[in-house]
Formats: structure tokens, sequence, C-alpha cells
């Protein structure tokens, strides 16, 4: 009965260090485990992101890193390995990745807020700097599986963005973007 006990304390200690850090990840199994739970997930949420609305649907195998300036509307679904990955540290105001209400990510997106600028040939690549520029997801958008996100881009209200595409320029409200290019198709609205 006591190693129970001992197990249980183990597991609490292990709880309160994954809020110290600056990250979920599915490397985090309890923390993983809890999100399972409504009243648990909204805690959790709550306490790591900058922002959370009501009715949040993550996968356990999501991994947000730098979830202060990650903030998410309502109604918002993320799908099984998706990755967000906004400017780690305090609140900022560059680098953040904002969705909005109603929007659903498939599985494997990926989205991140910084970008290095190669300033030198003679540099590695982690001597240049890192550059931030927010991320925008309007209100209704859906992102298909396999998508990628890349700093600076805002995609607009209603947007769909097709599996597999390479965002790199802004999406306008009601488009349908699709292929690696994320290349226009048309409007419908």
């Amino acid at each position: 009965m006591s190693s129970f006990f001992n197990n249980i304390k183990e597991d609490l200690i292990f709880l309160v260090l994954q809020f110290k850090g600056n990250r979920i990840s599915s490397d985090r199994y309890l923390l993983c485990f809890l999100m399972n739970f409504r009243t648990f997930r909204q805690i959790i949420l709550q306490s790591k992101l900058g922002k959370v609305g009501k009715n949040i649907e993550i996968d356990s195998s999501v991994t947000l890193v730098g979830t202060k300036n990650i903030e998410i509307g309502d109604n918002v679904s993320l799908s099984h390995q998706t990755f967000l990955s906004a400017r780690s540290g305090s609140a900022a105001a560059q680098g953040k990745i904002i969705i909005g209400n109603n929007v659903s990510f498939a599985p494997n997106v990926f989205v991140v807020s910084g970008k290095h600028k190669f300033t030198s040939k003679h540099a590695s690549p982690s001597e240049h700097p890192v550059i931030y520029n927010n991320v925008s997801i309007g209100n209704g958008a859906y992102i298909g599986a396999g998508a990628i996100i890349l700093p600076g881009v805002k995609i607009g209200k209603g947007a769909v963005v097709g599996a597999g595409s390479i965002v790199t320029k802004n999406v306008g409200e009601y488009s349908i973007v699709a292929s690696p290019r994320a290349v226009k198709l048309k409007d419908y609205r």
C-alpha cells in the first residue's frame, strides 16, 4: 500500500514540474493523461496558454511550444500530431499564434511563428538570429492535414487550407488554398 502512495506522490511531483515549463507535449505522459478529462484539460490550458476559450478539443499527441504566446478561441479542435510553436518565454508582441473561434485543425498540422534569418554563409544555422512574426487564423477556418503555416501569415475568416499546403502568404476570407504552394483556387462567397 505504501508503494501506491509513493507512486501517487511521484506522479504529483511530476505534474507540478510540468507547470513550470513553457511547453506541453506528448512526452509528458501524466499531463497528457489528465488532458483527457475535461476539467483537468481546462485547468491545464488556462494555466499554460496566453488565452483559451471554451469547448477546446486538443488531442493528447499535440505539441505546444511557447504556450504563453498561444491564444485559442472558443470551439477549437486540434487533431493528433499537430505542432504549434510560438515565441518561447514571457508574453511578446511578436511571435504569437492566435487562433479564432470555431477553427478545426486536421492531423499533422505545423504552425510556427519564428524563422531563422540567414545573414552569413560562414555562420552555422544556430548562429543566425530568429525573426518572429505573429500567425493569425480567423474564425471558422479549416486547416487540412499536413498543412504548414509559416510566420507572419494571416488566414482569413472561413478560409480553407487544403491538405499538404505550405502557406507563406496571407489567405483571404472564405478562400480555399491548396497545393504545396497554397495557390488560391477561388472565393466561395
